[in-house]
């Protein structure tokens, strides 16, 4: 394939070429080589709903809006959050001292114990945090979900399985 502003030689496989970028003949023709239009009326397009993915997290706070149980799910909710943020404050503050006494038991025999304290530590502390995010996470969903059922005027409905 021969460029017709530089004059350089591309392959067949190149829509642009490869010196200065221009388009090339072939590539030119086939994009501006359309199909012919359909009339098409109105009343023939039928337009389909688009199906949207939901997430999980809102998923899980519609179903704690719309279930029999809302309040004492939303409750449930609120006190498994303040338990984890309260017990994610208590290993934090322990896990200097779990620390030191890994660092200055790991020549003795003892400090293996000490370490799988400390890294248990480490674990809990992220599964704790993880569930304060989603706990968090569903709290805003539910918040966001009543803030648009409310604007719209639409009355919540559980979902369908």
């Amino acid at each position: 394939m021969i460029c017709k502003r530089c004059g350089a030689k591309n392959s067949k496989k190149r829509q642009t070429c490869y010196y200065c970028g221009a388009r090339l003949p072939e590539t030119e023709m086939k994009s501006s080589s359309r199909p012919p239009m359909l009339e098409v009326s109105a009343r023939e397009v039928r337009v389909e709903p688009v199906k949207r993915r939901i997430r999980l997290s809102t998923r899980f706070a519609y179903g704690v809006l719309t279930s029999r149980m809302r309040y004492r799910n939303t409750f449930l909710l609120l006190a498994s959050l303040a338990m984890a943020v309260l017990s994610l404050v208590l290993v934090v503050l322990e896990m200097p001292r779990a620390l030191t006494q890994a660092i200055s038991a790991t020549t003795t025999p003892g400090g293996f114990e000490a370490w799988r304290m400390a890294w248990s530590g480490v674990i809990v502390t992220a599964a704790l945090a993880a569930w304060i995010g989603f706990c968090l996470l569903v709290g805003y969903k539910m918040v966001k979900i009543r803030r648009v059922f409310r604007r719209k005027g639409r009355r919540m409905e559980p979902l369908p399985h």
